[in-house]
């Protein structure tokens, strides 16, 4: 079973994103805090990382690319957030996909492949539905 990290600070919303995120057929971790998420991607075989970005931190763009250089697996970095700015905070700061709260459940299940799909060459240059929209 593939392993997913979320790393937020809201208990219920956490609790329900975490068990949307184990009904895909991810093993979740939630991650206390920022240290231990960036110990933890190193330490852990991650999939998927969901970073709350409406947590409070100056360098967003640092801690993504630590989580990117750091992960053995090369995961999939996805931003998560409520607030306006949120999708630009996560994307600017090098996030592959993100993932807006509250969600509806095929919503984690689609942005982490359309994610994987621009990030890895390898693969076809498809995108589900939700990048093509953003992209126009």
């Amino acid at each position: 079973m593939e392993r997913a990290g979320i790393l937020m600070a809201d208990g219920a919303a956490r609790d329900h994103f975490r068990s949307m995120v184990a009904q895909l057929g991810y093993d979740t971790v939630v991650y206390g805090g920022l240290t231990q998420l960036l110990r933890g991607g190193r330490r852990d075989d991650m999939r998927l990382l969901f970073v709350d970005v409406d947590q409070p931190e100056d360098d967003w763009a640092g801690v993504i690319a630590q989580l990117h250089e750091s992960s053995p697996s090369r995961a999939v970095v996805v931003g998560i957030g409520a607030a306006a700015l949120a999708p630009t905070v996560a994307l600017d700061a090098g996030a592959d996909e993100f993932v807006a709260l509250p969600c509806r459940a095929p919503a984690p299940a689609c942005r982490p492949r359309c994610g994987a799909w621009n990030r890895h060459a390898a693969l076809p240059k498809r995108r589900c539905a939700a990048a093509r929209a953003r992209s126009t």
